[in-house]
């Protein structure tokens, strides 16, 4: 009898703790689910950051590439032409449309390489087909040089660079013979555009690519050296260039560009987020997880770009998903748990006052 009792006392304790693992185990799963949730989100928030970051340096690079073929069909004048005048030169550019098809170039040009003794007369010349002011700046004496003789449209900020020796300033000048050398495309570092008033300045830097005599080799570094007569290029300001190049959803990304690799106010040129008080980096969220800092290189120059997440990056693709997932599993467990209790104990209470109800028979004593 004692051993019926404590079997039946065993399996009622088993029985009431049937609740409270179920409700564990229902707990664990759920926390489970919860965890994968919180994981992919933060993959497809991941997946989505570095969408985005690739999508600006792809578009930077194809618009960047886009105005070097520009530059080499201007080439393309000289090369089919012994020599190319200004009405000439004015007609190509002209039939390029620039404002509309190329937003952020500032104009396509030609600078002409002259010797010493070839200076006088060239100013002479330029004098006499209507431009009385015209002087190759800066004033001063040098072994060589250039002069921007071409460069369309002739209006406005364009011309402040008439008659602009380029390759008297270092930066310039680097990127000049590097083009030169290579019989390639190449883009300057940052400099202040002589286009500029003072007034709403951008950062700039230009592209370059080499003109040499038509008909002349240029297939040998001596050859490039001695046959070449100038450059064809184009200038360009930073947030021109950067205008409407992130596409519809631009505020979800905070966007640096550095001039090299080294990240520094010096070397900074283009920064998406005009509100920005602080260097280098606004960090408007503590937790902001997704950054990038990637270098890419464009006609033989280097640039560092820095991407962050900005706030409307997470407000726009806020996910609660996750915290739904805990908050209304864990309800659900506990609430299924509960249920079963409930159940359970009914049971329990009912088999209970059964047995209680059961009376069992007296024993006559006649039968004793």
């Amino acid at each position: 009898m004692k051993n019926i009792i404590d079997t039946e006392a065993k399996r009622l304790k088993l029985v009431r703790s049937l609740p409270a693992l179920v409700t564990l185990i229902l707990i664990i799963i759920n926390l489970v689910i919860w965890h994968q949730t919180t994981t992919n989100t933060k993959k497809a928030y991941q997946d989505y950051f570095d969408f985005r970051v690739r999508e600006a340096i792809i578009n930077i690079e194809n618009r960047l590439s886009t105005y070097q073929q520009v530059l080499f069909s201007a080439r393309g004048l000289y090369d089919a032409s012994r020599t190319v005048s200004r009405a000439d030169y004015h007609s190509f550019v002209n039939a390029q449309h620039l404002e509309e098809n190329f937003p952020g170039i500032q104009g396509v040009g030609f600078s002409l390489i002259l010797s010493p003794d070839m200076k006088n007369p060239h100013i002479s010349a330029v004098r006499a087909e209507g431009f009385p002011e015209y002087n190759i700046r800066p004033e001063g004496a040098r072994d060589l040089y250039t002069s921007i003789v071409y460069l369309e449209p002739l209006a406005d900020r364009n011309l402040r660079a008439f008659g602009y020796d380029m390759f008297s300033e270092p930066v310039r000048r680097e990127a000049m013979e590097r083009s030169r050398d290579t019989d390639s495309p190449a883009m300057s570092g940052k400099v202040r555009l002589v286009q500029e008033s003072g007034k709403q300045e951008q950062a700039g830097f230009l592209i370059y690519v080499p003109v040499y005599h038509n008909g002349l080799p240029h297939d040998t570094l001596s050859n490039r050296r001695a046959n070449i007569i100038g450059w064809v290029y184009s200038p360009f300001r930073m947030n021109d260039l950067m205008e409407g190049i992130q596409g519809e959803q631009a505020h979800d990304i905070d966007l640096e560009i550095f001039d090299g690799e080294k990240i520094s106010a010096d070397t900074l040129m283009y920064d998406s987020d005009a509100s920005r008080e602080r260097f280098p980096f606004d960090n408007k969220r503590e937790d902001n997880t997704h950054r990038s800092t990637r270098q890419i290189e464009i006609a033989g120059h280097r640039w560092t770009v820095f991407t962050q997440a900005s706030q409307s990056f997470y407000d726009r693709i806020e996910n609660n998903g996750a915290d739904l997932v805990l908050i209304s599993g864990t309800l659900g467990s506990c609430l299924s748990g509960l249920i079963l209790w409930l159940l359970i104990d009914g049971r329990v209470r009912a088999q209970k006052i059964a047995q209680e109800m059961v009376i069992p028979p007296k024993i006559s004593g006649a039968q004793k």
